[in-house]
């Protein structure tokens, strides 16, 4: 799969409703762009649009 150098968070879950759990949508993401950036050296840019971004439980880590 290729990752697009700049990604939109919406497109990987995150809903930003203030309500939703955005923890595990959040991670998927770090995971997808951290293993993309480590296969070609390339950096990701994230945006996230406007909105109140819930993460419950547990922290949001990167694996790198």
């Amino acid at each position: 799969m290729t990752v697009p150098l700049t990604v939109d968070a919406h497109a990987y879950g995150l809903v930003g409703d203030g309500t939703a759990d955005d923890g595990p949508a959040l991670q998927k993401l770090v995971d997808t762009l951290g293993d993309a950036t480590a296969e070609d050296g390339r950096p990701r840019t994230v945006r996230v649009p406007a909105g109140r971004y819930v993460i419950r439980d547990r922290p949001v880590l990167s694996s790198r």
